[in-house]
């Protein structure tokens, strides 16, 4: 078994290395004969990875045990673990390296540890395996000195460990033992952690922890992710360097309070319906701001409530991301964008992913609404996102009697009542199109003002196999008679795209 010979390489490495090449393949061995600092420095050009380092241990007696001392260790148990006999050995294995370390007195750079105890092997078994992985995973935080990754595991937080080097950290699938859920925030504290600049958190489970929520005073840090943070309700960010923060998919997060007056860019996206939002978002980043959007709706509803007041909150903002879903049987529904989001005049740069949730005919009816709240444009990009097994091909366009691929689509528009115009629009970017009359006419109605373009791009996706006929076709009458000829200067490109 691998993790065996792994442990004897650790073994081995516990003997004392000699100080000069005494190789197994003579004299011709140049590179074994260089000093340990610099063998250690070539390992830290590997990569990390503790499985592929291990091996160098084979090149000679002069490189066993000097992986160890890699300033980069990465350690993660592939294939799976088996049984419990894996887990334990892959965490003695774990265990004797950092030990090992901490006697040579040499700092870790990026230690990151993946313990998988959720695979089908080890189903039954997960509960007497993780008392001793979360004492393992307590003294592997306090090996960490400048980056950080724990994946995997159930954790009991440290509650007196100082990390005075550590500048970056992420958990990953962690879950926090029972009663230590206010030491995370003690553990991200500048007293604990004063030179952090950028956590990671994605899947930590609060629910077994003992608190609901999160009160983050980090005076250094600069990049925060967080994603499916399962439990967690509330969170108070002050954070006065903050430059780039995301929360995604945090679907129990009621309120969120934030003292950043240096951020510069914010992702919101998938979260509680009406999460409160409280504090100064300046958000001045060309994209400073990324949130989703629901069009429609069967009735009244909040579900972008959130999303709109940041887009008030953020008045400095220049760029926009928007996520937008589109139902089905839109003309049944309630327009939840169209004279609830306020005009945002600041906006100069619009990116949309239009995710259609059945068929793409109606995209128009969803985007329109969205479109009408931007007036100073000067760029502007609509990505159609495909949904496996929601379009059926037949029924989407046909060719006419005359074996041409004609652009029929009969479809209503219902986006014409709504007034675009984009007068200041410089460049634009149409990708993932399918060729159908509705497609084709909804674009001719949004550039119908944009008498200054300048640039186009056309991507139409791959998975309907068009044929240059038809997107030459497609692209003339959207450009050509659709605009009256473009200008002189106009640079058009066409391309086929993949799924995104």
């Amino acid at each position: 078994m691998e993790m065996e010979s792994i442990e004897n390489n650790v073994e081995s490495s516990k003997q004392s290395t000699p100080s000069r090449a005494a190789d197994d393949h003579g004299d011709d061995d140049r590179i074994s004969g260089l000093c340990d600092d610099v063998l250690v420095r070539i390992l830290g050009l590997a990569g990390g990875d503790a499985a592929e380092l291990v091996r160098t241990g084979g090149l000679s007696r002069r490189w066993r045990g000097l992986w160890t001392r890699a300033p980069r260790l990465c350690f993660s148990p592939w294939p799976e673990l088996e049984s419990a006999g894996d887990a334990e050995r892959f965490v003695s294995f774990v265990n004797g390296v950092l030990e090992q370390r901490a006697q040579s007195g040499a700092d870790i750079d990026l230690l990151a540890i993946l313990l998988f105890l959720d695979s089908d092997c080890l189903r039954g078994q997960r509960e007497q395996l993780v008392p001793p992985s979360m004492k393992a995973a307590e003294a592997w935080i306090r090996y960490a000195t400048m980056h950080l990754r724990l994946s995997n595991t159930r954790v009991r937080l440290p509650s007196t460990v100082v990390f005075a080097s550590l500048t970056d950290l992420a958990l990953e699938f962690i879950e926090l033992a029972a009663g230590s859920g206010h030491l995370l925030a003690r553990i991200l504290s500048p007293a604990c952690r004063p030179r952090l600049q950028k956590l990671h958190m994605m899947y930590v489970k609060f629910k077994r922890s003992g608190t609901k929520g999160l009160e983050l005073h980090a005076e250094e840090l600069v990049v925060l992710s967080m994603e499916n943070m399962d439990g967690m309700r509330l969170l108070e960010l002050r954070t006065p360097n903050l430059l780039d923060l995301k929360i995604e998919s945090c679907g129990e997060l009621k309120a969120l309070t934030v003292s950043a007056p240096r951020l510069e860019k914010l992702a919101f996206s998938h979260n509680r319906w009406g999460a409160g939002v409280h504090g100064d978002l300046p958000c001045v980043w060309p994209w400073g701001l990324m949130i989703n959007l629901v069009s429609h709706m069967f009735s009244e509803s909040d579900i972008n409530d959130t999303e709109i007041l940041l887009l008030q909150r953020c008045r400095s903002a220049r760029g926009l991301r928007v996520y937008l879903e589109i139902p089905s049987e839109i003309e049944r529904r309630v327009d939840m964008i169209k004279d609830r989001i306020p005009q945002l005049p600041n906006i100069t740069s619009l990116f949309v992913n239009i995710h259609v949730i059945t068929e793409r005919h109606s995209f128009g009816d969803g985007v329109a609404g969205l479109l009408t709240r931007f007036s100073n444009l000067i760029y502007l990009g609509l990505q159609l996102d495909e949904v496996p097994g929601c379009t059926k091909r037949d029924e989407y366009y046909k060719e006419d009697t005359d074996g041409d691929l004609a652009f029929i689509c009969d479809h209503r528009d219902n986006w014409k009542s709504n007034d675009i115009s984009l007068a200041a629009l410089r460049e634009a970017e149409f990708r993932g199109l399918t060729g159908t009359g509705c497609e084709l006419r909804f674009l001719q109605s949004v550039l119908a003002s944009a008498a200054d373009l300048e640039r186009v791009t056309v991507g139409f996706s791959m998975d309907y196999n068009l044929k240059g006929s038809r997107i030459d076709e497609f692209l003339h009458t959207l450009l050509g008679d659709g605009m009256r000829g473009p200008p002189a200067r106009m640079v058009v490109t066409s391309l086929m795209s993949g799924r995104p």
